[in-house]
């Protein structure tokens, strides 16, 4: 009986023995090629300042591949972190190019062309994914909602931090959404080759019966692109105002107010299309 026992506990651990063995062969042979590409989008736009590519283990994150090129690129890639338990590595500086709060000047993780929404530490690569590292500044940018037609009655103000350069207005307004939880809220309808009209904000409609539409403005001049083209700076004003539009004819006497004036901006110009092929 004792023999049988101490055979049986014999045949578990070579069992144990070579499944290890097995798994580690699998895992060695499963092998994932990936691309890593810095770019110095402040002193060098668009100029690359160097791309590396390696090959790593399936299970292996964003961060583990930056270690594994420095060690292959001594001298031509390096790089500096801060650990941050429970959240991981944050990149603060790569090739001797380091981030700068004063300035709004940090590191932004993409893969492809696809800013993360995770770090270095929880993105695992697969197979032929492009990692990509932009020096770049981060924009401030101001929104106020104002109902023109009820006293001109601000209906919310709000600031938008860590906006990246290059970020569309229809991409801020779907952050502010999302950072508001909603207290900021629109509805847009898309247009071919106009992109997105803004039809409500706040639940407050436009209406091409009673001509009322929201116009749109950047540091009090009326966009002449769509929020799909417009690209905000930092310490930019956006306003949407809910207006009405009113031709030259309807416009008499001393009517020199503006939510009531023929002011033109692209959003009122996608209005006016709609509003026409509404009576066609």
């Amino acid at each position: 009986m004792a023999l049988s026992v101490v055979w049986f506990v014999l045949v578990l651990t070579s069992l144990a023995f070579t499944n290890g063995q097995n798994n580690g062969t699998n895992s060695t042979e499963e092998m994932l090629t990936v691309r890593l590409t810095v770019f110095d989008e402040i002193n060098k736009p668009y100029s690359r300042m160097g791309s590396y590519v390696t090959e790593i283990q399936h299970g292996m994150n964003a961060y583990d591949v930056m270690v594994k090129i420095e060690q292959e690129n001594p001298g031509e890639f390096s790089f500096l972190s801060t650990e941050f338990p429970g959240l991981g590595h944050y990149i603060t500086a790569i090739n001797g190019l380091s981030e700068n709060i004063d300035e709004r000047l940090f590191w932004g993780f993409y893969i492809f062309n696809r800013f993360s929404d995770v770090g270095v530490s929880s993105y695992y690569p697969k197979d032929g994914d492009h990692i990509i590292w932009k020096y770049m500044t981060y924009l401030s940018v101001n929104v106020t909602v104002i109902n023109t037609l009820d006293n001109h009655r601000e209906l919310g103000t709000y600031k938008l931090d860590y906006v990246n350069r290059g970020t569309s207005l229809y991409q801020v307004m779907v952050k502010l959404e999302e950072t508001t939880d909603q207290e900021f809220n629109f509805v847009t309808s898309t247009y071919a080759r106009l992109g997105h009209y803004v039809e409500a904000i706040d639940n407050i409609w436009a209406d091409v019966e009673d001509k009322l539409f929201w116009g749109i403005s950047n540091n009090d001049e009326f966009l002449d692109v769509g929020v799909d083209s417009f690209f905000p700076e930092h310490g930019d004003h956006i306003k949407f105002e809910y207006m009405a539009y009113h031709s030259d004819d309807d416009v008499t006497g001393d009517d020199t107010d503006n939510s009531s004036a023929n002011i033109m901006g692209y959003n009122s110009i996608i209005y006016l299309a709609i509003m026409l092929l509404a009576f066609l």
